[in-house]
């Protein structure tokens, strides 16, 4: 059967709610410039304070932000990746040594931080009250002989291992290169790029509910260029065959290689693989919802629809979400409203309760919590005493459900209570007036953790 033509649909879908704005890409580049050379200005604080004469020799954009595959549904949470590199004799020896001293450096002219930057295993991350966090990724060069032509480089993770910054990117700017069809065809009717598109239309669907905690996006874009199955005309169908191909492959094995240097496991450890187990399974589970498209009678009305189950977005039928706003107004009318009031709001502050957090929203105008962040709930009403407070947390998502804490329940007389963001996901409040073990009013609040 021939799968309902809806490629304009997808491609208009990508272009306006898909794909960043120039102006955004832009502003995520100038950060890095920002971010490198603050680096470089805390560099040299350190040699001052030394008498040292560290420098970086090189930094460059890595991930989604090199590959431009960043998507809309990123807001809140941009990840941007920077190698900073070292000659060999002009770094610490010990890969730990070289990570803490650029976490030192950007300690020297920390600004903004939601945090103070941690050296991790695998880089040195800076946290920033505005949502995004940054990545460095320390390197270190050298020359084999003195009269070679080029450098081999070391990154710093558990030990110095051999891997060259620029690789990922080349791979990948490469394979959209030579695997997208080349508009230069005279029977081919896509735009160029369309492994791009379809890159960010997966990274899409793996974002559709804040609950789902999937691979990341070296991952989702590893897999899609290993089983890529381009199309001439038709993006949407491009997109299918390609969700098609991964599941299949993930059925097969999970294992996900690094694509420039195959002895590196790009999903070691069972967090990892929890998340490609949980990539299979939503795509075993959702690609059968795409089956209509296939049968005779089905028309644009019916692909929307059919589409906007599968990536969950606002733009395939508005409506459904008008319905379900309205309902959820409702719902807050609680009990007993014309004797009793009740409202909820909440901050964020960082995890000492010492300084708020700015808000942070998508441009829809949901409100997004980041991770390992206090939330100050404060209740008001006019109920007399006596009276007891009951604040229910329900939490809903992979992460939550993987360590079993769904539900908790606190009772107290106090109007505030406090709880930690701890996983991706929307969850709920439920906050309720109690007396007697009866219930006055009560009000439930929507958390979404990013």
């Amino acid at each position: 059967m021939v799968m309902y033509n809806m490629h304009n649909k997808i491609y208009d879908f990508h272009e306006k709610e898909v794909r960043i704005t120039k102006e955004t890409r832009n502003e995520l580049f100038e950060l890095k410039r920002k971010n490198a050379k603050r680096l470089e200005n805390g560099l040299g604080d350190i040699n001052d304070e030394r008498e040292k004469s560290y420098y970086l020799v090189d930094s460059h954009t890595q991930g989604s932000v090199a590959m431009s595959t960043v998507t809309q549904n990123d807001e809140g949470e941009y990840d941007i990746d920077i190698a900073v590199i070292f000659d060999r004799d002009n770094i610490p020896s010990s890969p730990l040594d070289a990570r803490k001293l650029v976490c030192d450096a950007l300690k020297k002219r920390s600004s903004n931080f939601r945090k103070d930057p941690e050296a991790r295993t695998n880089a040195v991350t800076v946290w920033y009250k505005d949502g995004y966090h940054v990545d460095f990724a320390v390197y270190r060069r050298y020359k084999e002989n003195e009269d070679d032509d080029t450098y081999k480089y070391e990154h710093a993770g558990s030990q110095w291992t051999s891997r060259v910054p620029k690789a990922i990117k080349e791979w990948y700017l490469g394979a959209i290169k030579d695997d997208s069809p080349s508009v230069e065809d005279k029977d081919v009717t896509v735009k160029k790029n369309q492994l791009r598109r379809l890159t960010r239309l997966l990274k899409m669907f793996s974002k559709r509910n804040n609950n789902w905690s999937l691979p990341g996006g070296l991952i989702l874009s590893t897999l899609l260029v290993e089983c890529y199955s381009p199309d001439k005309n038709r993006d949407d169908v491009a997109f299918y065959n390609s969700l098609v191909n991964i599941k299949g492959r993930l059925e097969n094995s999970l294992d996900v290689y690094n694509p420039s240097d195959d002895s590196i496991l790009l999903n070691s450890g069972t967090k990892q693989q929890s998340k490609t187990r949980r990539l299979k399974e939503r795509l075993q589970e959702y690609i059968p919802k795409l089956d209509g498209l296939f049968k005779e009678d089905c028309d644009e009305e019916k692909a929307k629809k059919i589409w906007k189950k599968f990536f969950n977005h606002d733009y395939w039928k508005a409506e459904e979400v008008q319905k379900s706003e309205t309902a959820a107004r409702h719902y807050e009318t609680g009990y007993y409203g014309e004797r009793y009031n009740l409202s909820v709001s909440y901050e964020i502050f960082d995890l000492n309760v010492t300084e708020k957090i700015r808000n942070l929203k998508t441009r829809r105008g949901t409100r997004l919590v980041p991770k390992h962040y206090s939330i100050l709930f404060e209740a008001t009403h006019n109920i007399p005493k006596p009276y007891v407070m009951e604040w229910r947390v329900i939490n809903d998502g992979d992460e939550a459900h993987e360590v079993e804490d769904i539900e908790h329940v606190t009772e107290t007389e106090s109007l505030i209570h406090s709880e930690t963001s701890k996983y991706r996901g929307t969850h709920k409040m439920i906050v309720s007036v109690k007396r007697n073990n009866s219930t006055l009013i009560k009000r439930e609040v929507e958390v979404h953790i990013v």
